[in-house]
């Protein structure tokens, strides 16, 4: 598949058919898109791969390491990628608590390919 974006997206989340469906959604509209079921594995992908990474999708709730603590470690580094948040719980004010948007789970197709066109562009 010829890339359209030469944008790569790593999708952060413990839930398995997320983390495909999301992947694949991507890789649709021309991402290159890396996967990792938890933070640590995350953080080890963005240390280790050969492609610098753009926008990191990462769900708020998986347990050992959070979303929000991830985008704090991931922020410490430069330069950092871009961070849109998904979560299926309800949060107050989200834009106070999270260096990046949110996306509401279950979210559409296209809701997910404007937020990242968004932040990508």
């Amino acid at each position: 598949m010829l890339l359209s974006h030469d944008k790569t997206v790593l999708v952060v989340d413990d839930d398995e058919q997320i983390l495909d469906l999301t992947s694949r959604i991507l890789e649709l509209a021309g991402y290159r898109v890396l996967t990792a079921s938890d933070g640590f594995q995350a953080l080890e992908l963005l240390l280790h791969t050969p492609v610098p990474v753009h926008l990191m999708l990462i769900d708020l709730r998986m347990p050992g390491m959070d979303g929000a603590a991830l985008a704090d470690r991931v922020l410490r580094q430069a330069p950092s990628p871009q961070l849109l948040f998904m979560s299926g719980f309800a949060f107050p004010d989200p834009s106070d608590l999270l260096p990046g948007p949110l996306l509401s789970k279950p979210f559409s197709h296209e809701d997910l390919i404007s937020q990242v066109r968004l932040l990508l562009q």
